[in-house]
C-alpha cells in the first residue's frame, strides 16, 4: 500500500514539474514524435496563385498533423510543403475541409474562430535563449491576423494582443476554395494557400544576410477546421506535439533547417 501511494506522489510530483495541469495527465505518457523539418532551396520562381505548380515537386510534403493534447491523428487531413529563395519563404497547404467556414473580415480579428491556417517561424539568435517569433492566421476569406513577439516564452503572444499592431505589409498568399463557403447544406473538399513571406520583412532579418546552408530556425504550421460534419464542431491540429491545447508553447516548436544543395 505504501509503495502504491508512493508511486501516485511520484506521478503527482513529475506532472506539477513538466506544466502539464492545463492538460489531462495521461497525456505525460505518450509517446511524442520528433520532426526536424527542412526546407529546400528553389532556384524556379513561386507564382503565387494558390495552385500547386511542379516548382512544389522540390518540396518535402509535411503531413503528420496532430491534435493536442493527446498527439491523435485528425480527422481533417493537410498537407503542408514550403521552400526558399533569395526572397521569401514560401508555403503550399492544401487542408481537406468538408464545411468551409470563414465569416471574419478585419485585420488581425480573432481569425481563428474560422477555418484558418496558421504558420509560426521563429529565430533565436546563436548563443543566446532570445527567441523571437512571428505568427499568421489566415481564414478561409483572406483575412490575416499576423503578429510578432519579441521576446518569445509560454503564450506571452497569446495573452497580450500588443504584438499583433505589427503588420507584415509585403506578405503574399492566394487562397483557392475546394467547395462553397458558409454553406453546410453541402459537402466540400477543401481549401488550398500558397504563401510568401519575404526574409526582408522579418523583424530580426535587418542587418544581415539570408539564411546560411543548414541555418536552424524553429516553426509548427497549424490550423483551426470548424465543420458540422466534426463530432466535436471544431478540430485543432499541429505539426507540433503539443502537451496542451496552446499554439504559442515557443518551447515545443520544431526546428526548421534551411538547405541549400
Amino acid at each position: 500500500m505504501k509503495r502504491h501511494s508512493r508511486f501516485l506522489m511520484a506521478i503527482l510530483s513529475l506532472a506539477m514539474l513538466c506544466g502539464c495541469s492545463k492538460g489531462p495527465l495521461k497525456s505525460l505518457f505518450i509517446r511524442r514524435p520528433t520532426c526536424v523539418h527542412v526546407c529546400n532551396y528553389t532556384e524556379t520562381p513561386i507564382v503565387i496563385d494558390g495552385i500547386r505548380e511542379e516548382a512544389w515537386d522540390k518540396a518535402i510534403p509535411i503531413t503528420g498533423y496532430l491534435v493536442p493534447p493527446d498527439a491523435k491523428k485528425p480527422l481533417s487531413k493537410t498537407e503542408a510543403r514550403m521552400l526558399w529563395d533569395d526572397k521569401a519563404i514560401y508555403f503550399y497547404v492544401y487542408a481537406e475541409d468538408k464545411d468551409l467556414f470563414a465569416v471574419e473580415t478585419k485585420a488581425d480579428s480573432f481569425t481563428c474562430l474560422n477555418d484558418v491556417l496558421e504558420f509560426f517561424i521563429g529565430y533565436k539568435a546563436p548563443g543566446t535563449n532570445d527567441l523571437k517569433y512571428m505568427n499568421f492566421e489566415i481564414n478561409a476569406l483572406g483575412t490575416v491576423y499576423d503578429a510578432y513577439c519579441p521576446i518569445g516564452g509560454r503564450g506571452l503572444c497569446m495573452a497580450d494582443t500588443r504584438w499583433k499592431l505589427w503588420n507584415c505589409d509585403s506578405i503574399q498568399f492566394k487562397i483557392q476554395l475546394d467547395g462553397t463557403l458558409n454553406n453546410y447544406h453541402d459537402e466540400d473538399k477543401g481549401w488550398a494557400m500558397e504563401l510568401a513571406i519575404p526574409f526582408d520583412a522579418m523583424p530580426w532579418m535587418e542587418g544581415r544576410g539570408l539564411p546560411e546552408n543548414n541555418e536552424s530556425w524553429t516553426m509548427h504550421l497549424a490550423r483551426y477546421d470548424y465543420s458540422v460534419y466534426l463530432p466535436e464542431a471544431c478540430e485543432l491540429s499541429s505539426t507540433a506535439p503539443f502537451d496542451q491545447v496552446a499554439f504559442h508553447l515557443t518551447d515545443q516548436f520544431q526546428p526548421l533547417i534551411f538547405k541549400k544543395n
